[in-house]
């Protein structure tokens, strides 16, 4: 604490001067003086104060009325910030003679034990996602996802199925020439149906998936498509038909795609991806091999 050594200091409480005279003290956080009657401060607490001020190191501490309350949030911070800080050392501390043990080959027990667990589960884990991806391919392996063919606006969904059912056999034999051996033996749209008019709908028609008997029809039909498209044939417009895809080979055909335009932008030809791999295509006669 110190005296005031100016009749100019006003007190923060009356606005009148502190005299050096005077009793008077000045609060630590907003440094205004104040006299010790405008802040009820007695005698023996005044006197204690005025006598720590003269040590090297002062332990006692003052704050007025208005910030004594900010002053005890700002301390109870402080208290709080210090001891994370402390945890926080101890939690390093610990972290950093673990990691200097592991860096010399030394495990302990329980180290080794915890390590195992979490491998262990790790690799379970992932084996479980394997094999969930696994089927999930497999049950996919014939079917085809076709896009942009036009969704029948009948709200008898018997009909809407009727011609659907018309239209993917004018695409696959009639457009596409597929052999007429080859017949989807399920199909449906995608989707929650949009039942507005069709001069209103925003979302587009929805795709269908169609699930063919064996994975080699579906094979075929993605052939005759990917030839279609590569002489033009324009009775197709928009249409596009690919493989029903799990997100792991979506992931996967999108980074072949990437890589193919880029070797295709090289110079390389007759490229094309099949079976989740990017070949070579032979044309011999009517015929395409891959290699």
């Amino acid at each position: 604490m110190k005296k005031s050594s100016s009749v100019k200091e006003k007190c923060g409480e009356c606005s009148r001067p502190v005299k050096t005279e005077e009793k008077g003290v000045q609060c630590e956080l907003c440094e205004t003086w104040f006299h010790c009657d405008c802040q009820a401060i007695a005698d023996e607490q005044y006197h204690a104060l005025e006598a720590d001020s003269q040590k090297d190191m002062p332990i006692l501490h003052w704050f007025c009325t208005y910030c004594n309350r900010s002053a005890v949030k700002v301390m109870s911070g402080m208290v709080k910030m210090q001891k994370q800080i402390d945890n926080m050392h101890q939690e390093i501390t610990g972290n950093s003679s673990r990691l200097s043990d592991i860096e010399a080959g030394k495990f302990s027990q329980g180290m080794t034990e915890s390590l195992g667990a979490v491998v262990k589960e790790k690799g379970k884990a992932i084996q479980d996602e394997v094999r969930r991806d696994c089927l999930e391919i497999q049950k996919r392996q014939s079917n085809v996802i076709v896009y942009n063919l036009v969704e029948p606006n009948d709200p008898d969904p018997e009909a809407r199925k009727q011609s659907d059912a018309a239209a993917l056999e004018s695409l696959f034999h009639d457009k596409l020439d597929l052999p007429r051996a080859a017949k989807p033996k399920a199909f449906f749209r995608l989707g929650r149906r949009d039942s507005r008019g069709a001069e209103v709908r925003n979302r587009g028609d929805r795709p269908i998936k169609v699930i063919f008997p064996h994975a080699w029809e579906k094979q075929d039909l993605l052939d005759h498509f990917s030839e279609a498209k590569r002489v033009r044939n324009d009775t197709l417009g928009d249409i596009r038909i690919g493989p029903d895809q799990t997100k792991w080979e979506q992931m996967e055909y999108k980074r072949l795609k990437e890589e193919l335009s880029i070797r295709l932008q090289n110079g390389e030809t007759d490229l094309i991806i099949r079976d989740l791999q990017i070949r070579k295509r032979f044309r011999n006669g009517p015929g395409t091999t891959y290699s």
